[in-house]
C-alpha cells in the first residue's frame, strides 16, 4: 500500500509540473465559489473542483501540496480545502484533522484552542487578493487510512461495470473463451432464465460468466483503420453442471442469447476502483467519438463513449478532453459564396479506461446533444 501512495504521488507530482508548463493562461474560478470547504461522504473530486473552478480539470494547476499531510493527492470525507492567493493567483489547500498528543488534548480543548479547520474558516481571504490563515497545530499525528476511504473522482457507480469487461478485443479476442451451443429444447435464441450448453471449459470452470459477443469493428473515421473490435455484453450465465458439454442458466440478459456467444468467467472480486486524478493530456491531441455502449444517436453528461484515441496515442486514466461539434459548410444567403461555421464545444470528458488504440471516457458535462463523429481535443 505504501508503495502505490509513494508511486502515485510521484506520478502526481509530475502531472502537476507538466501541466502548469504547458498551460500558463490564467485560472479561472467558479463565480460563486466557497473561501472553504468541508468534504462530505459522497463528494467526489470532480464535484468539489467545480465548486471552485469555472473548469474543473484545471484542479491540478491549483492545488498546493502541503508537506506536513500524508497523502495530499488524497482527500477524505472531514478534511477542508480553503481558497487562498498567492501572488494574486488562486491556491486551494488541503486542512486535514490531526490527532492531539493525549497530554496536550485536554490543556488544548480547555484553553479553546479552535482547530485548524475552525481556523481556516474564521479568516476567509480577500476576493483577488492575498491572505494569511491563521492555523493552529498541536503536536499532530499521522491519520493513517486505507486509499479506499479516499473520495472518488467520479462517481464509482457510472464506471464500475466497465473496468473489468473486455470492452475492445482484436479480431480473435474471445476465441479462447467458451462458446454456447444450443439452448436446452432446441432452442437458437433465448432469454433471461433459460438453460443452455456451452462447450471449450476447462479443468476448473468459474461458477459465474458473463455472455459476450464479438461486435462492430471500431474504426478510425478519418483513414478508415480497424482499432479494434467491440465485445458486446450480452448478459449474465450460472454454471449448473460441469462437463463437456457443461450446462447452465441465463440469470440476466440485455439482449437474446444466440449460439457462438462466448462466456468469460466474472472475477470473484472486482478490481478496486482506480483514483483518477483529473489533468489535461501531456501533448495535444485530437480524435473522435467512434461509438457509445448505450447504442443511442444523442448522449449528455454521465454517458460513457468511446474514442479513437489510446495508449498509442499518449493517452493516460485522468485525461480530460474538450468536446468540439465540428463546423460546417454554409451558403452564404447574400452572396452565394461558401463559408464554413466554427467548431463548437460541447462538454467535458474524463478519460477512464485505456486499450491500445481505443479509449473510454465519461461525459463530465455537456452544454448541448454529444453525438458520434464529435470531435475530442485536449481543454
Amino acid at each position: 500500500m505504501a508503495r502505490r501512495i509513494a508511486s502515485f504521488a510521484a506520478m502526481f507530482g509530475l502531472q502537476l509540473c507538466l501541466a502548469v508548463s504547458a498551460h500558463a493562461e490564467s485560472i479561472a474560478l467558479n463565480p460563486s465559489h466557497p473561501q472553504h470547504y468541508t468534504v462530505v461522504r459522497g463528494d467526489t473530486l470532480w464535484g468539489i473542483s467545480a465548486k471552485f473552478l469555472r473548469d474543473p480539470w484545471q484542479w491540478a494547476r491549483v492545488w498546493t501540496i502541503n508537506p506536513q499531510v500524508r497523502n495530499p493527492d488524497l482527500i477524505y470525507p472531514g478534511d477542508v480545502i480553503v481558497l487562498s492567493y498567492v501572488h494574486g493567483k488562486p491556491r486551494l489547500q488541503l486542512l486535514r484533522k490531526t490527532t492531539l498528543a493525549p497530554e496536550q488534548s485536554g490543556r488544548s480543548a480547555a484553553a479553546g484552542a479552535p482547530s485548524s479547520a475552525n481556523a481556516a474558516a474564521s479568516s476567509p481571504p480577500p476576493p483577488g487578493g492575498p491572505t494569511s490563515l491563521t492555523v493552529v497545530t498541536l503536536r499532530p499525528q499521522i491519520r493513517s487510512e486505507p486509499i479506499k476511504n479516499a473520495i472518488p473522482t467520479i462517481n464509482p457507480e457510472a464506471i464500475a461495470p466497465f473496468l473489468s469487461r473486455p470492452l475492445v478485443v482484436s479480431r480473435d479476442g474471445l476465441n479462447r473463451d467458451p462458446y454456447i451451443t444450443k439452448g436446452l429444447g432446441g432452442h437458437l435464441a433465448f432469454g433471461s432464465a433459460s438453460l443452455f450448453y456451452a462447450r471449450g471449459f476447462g479443468p476448473h470452470p468459474a461458477h459465474h460468466y458473463e455472455i459476450f459477443r464479438r461486435g462492430q469493428a471500431l474504426k478510425n473515421p478519418d483513414s478508415g483503420e480497424t482499432l479494434g473490435y467491440e465485445a458486446r455484453y450480452i448478459g449474465r450465465a450460472k454454471l449448473l453442471r460441469a462437463g463437456d458439454p457443461a450446462k447452465l442458466v441465463v440469470t440476466s440478459a440485455n439482449e437474446e442469447v444466440l449460439p457462438m456467444d462466448r462466456l468469460v468467467a466474472v472475477p470473484r472480486q472486482r478490481p478496486p476502483l482506480p483514483y483518477y486524478f483529473p489533468h489535461p493530456p501531456r501533448r495535444m491531441v485530437r480524435g473522435s467519438i467512434i461509438t457509445a455502449p448505450d447504442k443511442v444517436a444523442e448522449f449528455g453528461a454521465m454517458s460513457i463513449v468511446a474514442i479513437d484515441l489510446g495508449r498509442h496515442d499518449g493517452m493516460t486514466d485522468g485525461d480530460v478532453l474538450r468536446i468540439l461539434r465540428s463546423g460546417h459548410q454554409r451558403i452564404d444567403p447574400l452572396s452565394g459564396g461558401r463559408y464554413r461555421t466554427p467548431d463548437e464545444t460541447r462538454g467535458l470528458l474524463m478519460v477512464f479506461r485505456i486499450f491500445n488504440r481505443v479509449s473510454y471516457g465519461l461525459i463530465m458535462s455537456a452544454s448541448g446533444p454529444i453525438s458520434i463523429g464529435d470531435r475530442v481535443v485536449t481543454p
